[in-house]
Parts: structure tokens; C-alpha cells; sequence
């Protein structure tokens, strides 16, 4: 069964502060099972309020600096992640990561200073 610690949640918001001291960011441990990253201001995603990013298809739908971020972001929130082995849905994971720009309430804000 899926599970992450409180103490493993605080590692890896300690790390992402560190690696990312320009962002604003929540991270929060959800149902034992998950945590959810919400990215809620950085100098990436000009155009996008509130979207939910699709850890597994990062590749397909970004580019650049923001492929590059996201990756880094997502290895940090997966680095806690062991897969074992179970009988009935062959191998799962540790815990699970979801990934979202900007809050559903107060949408994502970009920092990126605007060239005219």
C-alpha cells in the first residue's frame, strides 16, 4: 500500500526551497498516499492559470526552461519513491506525485519580466 511520511513530505519541501529559492510553491502530503506540488508563482507557464501536469508526459508537452524545471521538480518529489512488487496490480509505487500550475482558487502567477 501507497504512503509517504510527514517527515519525508518535509525533506522534500526543504529541497525544493533550497534548489528553487526564486519559486513559490506548495507541498503537501495528501490521503498518506500522495503528495501534490502546486507551483504558484515562477518565471515559467506565462500562459497558463491552472492546469494539472501530467508527470509521465512532461516530455510531450513542454519545452525549454519549463521542461527542464518541471523534470528537476518532479525527480525531487519522486526521490522518496520506491516501487515494489504486489500480487494483484503488479508494481506500484511508494507513494504517488501530482503536479500542478497554479492553485485552482488563485491561478499560477509569472514572475518573467515582459520584453517588449
Amino acid at each position: 500500500m501507497a504512503y509517504i511520511s510527514k517527515e519525508e513530505v518535509q525533506e522534500i519541501r526543504e529541497r525544493l526551497k533550497k534548489t528553487f529559492p526564486g519559486i513559490k510553491f506548495g507541498l503537501r502530503r495528501k490521503d498518506y498516499c500522495c503528495i501534490e506540488l502546486t507551483i504558484k508563482r515562477s518565471p515559467f507557464f506565462a500562459d497558463i492559470t491552472y492546469k494539472q501536469v501530467n508527470i509521465y508526459g512532461v516530455e510531450r508537452n513542454y519545452t525549454g526552461e519549463e521542461l527542464k524545471f518541471l523534470r528537476q521538480a518532479i525527480g525531487i518529489c519522486c526521490s522518496k519513491q520506491t516501487h515494489h512488487e504486489t500480487a494483484d496490480y503488479g508494481t506500484q509505487p511508494s507513494y504517488y506525485t501530482y503536479v500542478f500550475i497554479g492553485d485552482l482558487n488563485k491561478g499560477h502567477v509569472c514572475t518573467a519580466k515582459q520584453t517588449a
